[in-house]
């Protein structure tokens, strides 16, 4: 038998940026099951990440998280 040093890579996210993934999930299909068509996220203040999720499943356009990254940098100088 052999003892072994491999380590496994935690990749598990931030407790506090799981909280605000699940919110997002949460207030988007309250949206949704209210016919609200729209975009919900967040970007992490520490590093930047950010993380959207569209009401009705498609993919937030590259645009439109520009514009918000923008938005971050401006309120944050």
């Amino acid at each position: 038998m052999t003892n072994s040093n491999l380590s496994v890579p935690d990749h598990t996210p931030d407790p506090h940026i799981l909280r605000m993934m699940e919110f997002t999930a949460r207030t988007n299909a309250s949206m949704r099951k209210l016919g609200i068509q729209g975009i919900g996220g967040f970007i992490d203040p520490k590093t930047g990440q950010m993380f959207c999720q569209s009401t009705d499943g498609t993919e937030v356009p590259e645009e439109f998280k520009q514009q918000l990254r923008q938005s971050f940098e401006e309120d944050n100088q």
